[in-house]
């Protein structure tokens, strides 16, 4: 009796699982079908003036081939008959989560899929339509009440709300809260030193969207144990080798002089020490008020004081692609601001450099139009803050601000929490986006789902 029992509950599971699994490749059917319908469309045989001529011949034949062929697929949907071209054509338009799916579909696929040229080839289309991809925001906040890091996605419009979805965090920081140091192309940099940058900490390069994450080897330039040392980190993509890399900058922190620059290249998996030379180490003292830095024009960029000859402030870029420093001017007004007051984000793209007014309790924002040229800045935005307002973290595409606001103790039972507001610049109007945390925790960035680090 009992065998006969556990027998009928065997058949039971076999049957739901086949089941789960048919319904499985049916959506995987659906999908394709559409996809390969979608295809055939954008698929129009060249025009010519001479259709028979030598020239045009071969590539009609190779067009009314695949076309033929991908007809025949789409019918039966044989996977082998579907031709690479074709396939890779259906693939490159699915998003992320649809793809991570089809992995499982055969090995074929999976190499596919998994190929660092698919990978490439996939956020390229994604980045070429912008319309047809809506623009997400990665959001991230701390609780000291679960003490836990809580990530989310959020859709860069009015259901920002509404349409938000949560994403795993597999990772613990030691110290509460990991710093995020730059996100590029779904890829995510964090470093275990959010209250600290005197000692070695880990350093993790994390994609949400396929769930995997790289823990980088140790650096080689090594920490004092007076503190004496001080490390800054970059993040960013060398967009023609298509190569992500993290700069690590080593300063003295007494004299303020560069002890020596090692790079980090995902490619190669390890890191380099930068020989010293004009180009390879910074010219000026990068400010650690703040940690602000922007990627942008395949630059990374941080703020910078001279210390020798004449004072003043200025922007230091590490060129990803190039493996050196390079000097941005700031405009006049903002040369001798105190350091602490300005901070660097981008804004439509562009490098910019957010200055508070602290007397006056407002913000300016000063934006490079044209990259590189210093005559280029222009002052945007005087934007007056409204109680309890604590620091401008953002933009929307809408061009809203993303404002972080204090939450008195009376309202939460985790004191020193802010929640994230939206602050409409011309309405003056507030929107809760009921995102609440420790401040200083509270970040939010586009962001592109990708499959970087699924490589096979």
């Amino acid at each position: 009796m009992r065998f006969c029992l556990v027998r009928a509950q065997k058949l039971i599971f076999l049957k739901i699982h086949f089941t789960k699994q048919r319904r499985f490749f049916s959506s995987c059917k659906s999908i394709i079908d559409f996809q390969v319908q979608c295809t055939l469309k954008t698929y129009k045989l060249p025009r010519s003036t001479d259709p028979e001529s030598k020239g045009c011949q071969p590539q009609l034949c190779k067009y009314r081939s695949l076309v033929s062929e991908a007809r025949l697929a789409s019918g039966s949907l044989k996977m082998e008959n579907i031709p690479q071209e074709i396939l890779i054509e259906i693939l490159i338009r699915l998003p992320v989560k649809s793809l991570i799916r089809f992995i499982l579909v055969s090995k074929t696929w999976q190499c596919l899929i998994t190929s660092p040229n698919f990978i490439f080839t996939h956020l390229k289309k994604i980045q070429s339509q912008p319309n047809k991809n809506h623009s997400l925001l990665l959001c991230r906040h701390y609780s000291r009440n679960d003490q836990t890091e809580h990530y989310s996605l959020h859709p860069d419009n009015d259901d920002f709300v509404q349409k938000s979805s949560k994403i795993r965090f597999p990772l613990k920081s030691k110290v509460g809260c990991y710093r995020i140091v730059g996100c590029c192309n779904g890829l995510v940099c964090l470093c275990d030193d959010m209250f600290g940058t005197f000692r070695l900490k880990p350093i993790i390069l994390w994609n949400p969207s396929v769930q995997k994450s790289v823990e980088l080897p140790l650096p080689s330039i090594q920490p004092y144990w007076d503190r004496s040392r001080i490390f800054l980190l970059g993040f960013g993509c060398d967009f023609q080798g298509f190569d992500y890399k993290v700069v690590r900058i080593v300063y003295d922190r007494l004299y303020g002089l560069s002890v020596g620059v090692e790079v980090y290249s995902l490619s190669t998996k390890s890191w380099k020490v930068l020989a010293h030379g004009p180009q390879t180490c910074p010219r000026y003292y990068i400010t650690d008020k703040n940690l602000s830095q922007a990627f942008v024009n395949g630059v990374m960029h941080w703020l910078a004081h001279r210390r020798k000859g004449s004072l003043g402030n200025s922007i230091m870029g590490f060129d990803m692609k190039d493996e050196i420093f390079i000097e941005i001017f700031l405009p006049e007004a903002l040369v001798d601001e105190r350091a602490a007051n300005l901070f660097l984000m981008k804004h439509g793209g562009c490098l910019a450099v957010m200055k508070y007014n602290g007397y006056e309790n407002n913000y300016s924002l000063w934006v490079m139009k044209e990259y590189g040229n210093v005559e280029s800045w222009k002052r945007l935005y005087d934007i007056g803050l409204l109680e309890g307002m604590e620091n401008v973290i953002g933009f929307s595409k809408n061009g809203h601000l993303f404002v972080t606001m204090f939450v008195d103790e009376m309202f939460v039972s985790d004191p020193g929490s802010g929640v994230l507001v939206s602050f409409d610049l011309e309405s003056r109007k507030i929107k809760d986006l009921e995102i609440f945390g420790k401040l200083g925790s509270i970040y939010v960035e586009n962001f592109v789902e990708s499959l970087v680090l699924l490589e096979g």
